[in-house]
Formats: structure tokens, sequence, C-alpha cells
């Protein structure tokens, strides 16, 4: 069964954060969610000062934890 796709519309991109490495969105929301986006380097995404994400949701158990992801597969310029 193939998970549904999701949009969170008109993301401020300097409200997100990146991995030490400065090549994937690692976002805490919540206490128990976060934004991930692999493959998203810093300097492609803050070119634009908004965007779309567009992803799916997952239950992420890592190191004892457990989380609700929303795990990025494309991002586009918001264009409102």
């Amino acid at each position: 069964m193939k998970s549904p796709f999701f949009r969170l519309e008109r993301i401020k991109t300097s409200a997100l954060m990146f991995s030490k490495t400065k090549e994937h969105i690692m976002t805490q929301v919540g206490i128990n969610s976060k934004i991930t986006g692999f493959n998203f380097s810093m300097d492609y995404v803050r070119q634009y000062q908004f965007v779309d994400l567009i992803g799916t949701l997952r239950i992420n158990k890592y190191k004892g934890f457990t989380n609700l992801e929303f795990l990025v597969n494309d991002l586009i310029e918001s264009l409102n």
C-alpha cells in the first residue's frame, strides 16, 4: 500500500534547520514530530523565501524514541 502525499504550504525557509553538513533538512516541529528532507541542501532551499514541501508521514523509531516524521519528497517555490 502506497502512502498518500501531503503538501505543507508556504514554509518560511529561514525557519528550517539543517544537518551539520547542511545537506539535509532536519527541523523539529513539536515534542515528538519533525520534518526531514534528505539531499535538500541549505544553499538550494534558501534561494527561496517560502517553499511548499511535498511528502509523506511516517512513524520513525530511532535510538528508543518514537516520532511522527514528515519525510520530504519534493520542494517547490511558493507562489503565493
